[in-house]
């Protein structure tokens, strides 16, 4: 419901989340847990080195370099190179995967969404 309009029905439960504010939060968890975030970076290989991980990776501005890390956290969407990587998932059945969408909505709009 968006003003007490109700904009659409799905037949399966919904959630809403502000996306912005839980990364924001994710990230900064991390790093006043001492995680060190780099930004602008894409994964191209990673794998098990020792007790962490060793991931090849280019930067936005074309440099290519290794990151070592003893945790790491594959959030780089799908198809994950950090899962394809490290064969983490063999894969997603069916019940796995979920609709995602993502909007940005102002409240006080006085607009509602034709069935």
């Amino acid at each position: 419901m968006i003003n007490g309009h109700d904009v659409g029905r799905m037949p399966f439960r919904t959630y809403v989340i502000d996306k912005a504010a839980m990364i924001r939060n994710i990230i900064e968890d991390a790093i006043n847990g001492g995680a060190k975030v780099r930004f602008g970076v894409t994964a191209i290989k990673c794998a098990v080195k020792g007790d962490g991980y060793e991931c090849l990776v280019h930067d936005r501005d074309g440099g290519e370099y290794v990151i070592n890390a003893r945790a790491l956290i594959g959030a780089d969407a799908y198809p994950s190179i950090v899962d394809l990587s490290l064969g983490v998932t063999k894969g997603f059945k069916a019940e796995d995967l979920i609709i995602a969408t993502s909007a940005r909505a102002r409240g006080g709009s006085t607009w509602m969404m034709r069935r």
